[in-house]
């Protein structure tokens, strides 16, 4: 029995390496399929859809203050750092702001994508309206 169960330790500890080492590439496809990678990410037709259809970027544009403030606390010195932010900062929306979670879930729905989805094309609106005022180029 102990054997039995030495084996599927084994075992289970070669999956979660192999999920860890997928895991962060995963990510990446997921994040090109709505804004594929250039030197910096534009949102392609679907991530427009899920933007203007889920309502997320109202909710951007209603909070665009607090948001950038919340952004520029982090204190980033650098591009690739302040894009870090800005979409930590997106997905962080529904802790921060828990009265639009509905919303949110609902949009995500109506555009058929998922809550992540839709946080995640928010992050890429709000760097494009917040990047300018953190003294970067867009």
């Amino acid at each position: 029995m102990q054997k039995d169960l030495d084996s599927v330790k084994n075992d289970l500890k070669d999956v979660k390496s192999k999920v860890d080492d997928i895991s962060p590439k995963m990510e990446i496809l997921w994040n090109d399929e709505i804004a594929p990678a250039h030197s910096r990410r534009i949102l392609n037709e679907y991530g427009e859809k899920v933007l203007r259809g889920s309502g997320i970027k109202d909710i951007i544009d209603k909070k665009r203050a607090e948001l950038f403030k919340l952004v520029a606390e982090k204190g980033s010195k650098n591009i690739y750092d302040v894009e870090e932010d800005i979409l930590t900062v997106a997905k962080q929306l529904p802790e921060r702001y828990p009265e639009i979670v509905d919303m949110l879930k609902t949009g995500a729905f109506n555009t058929g994508a998922d809550l992540n989805v839709v946080l995640y094309a928010g992050g890429i609106y709000l760097w494009d309206l917040i990047l300018p005022d953190l003294g970067f180029p867009a």
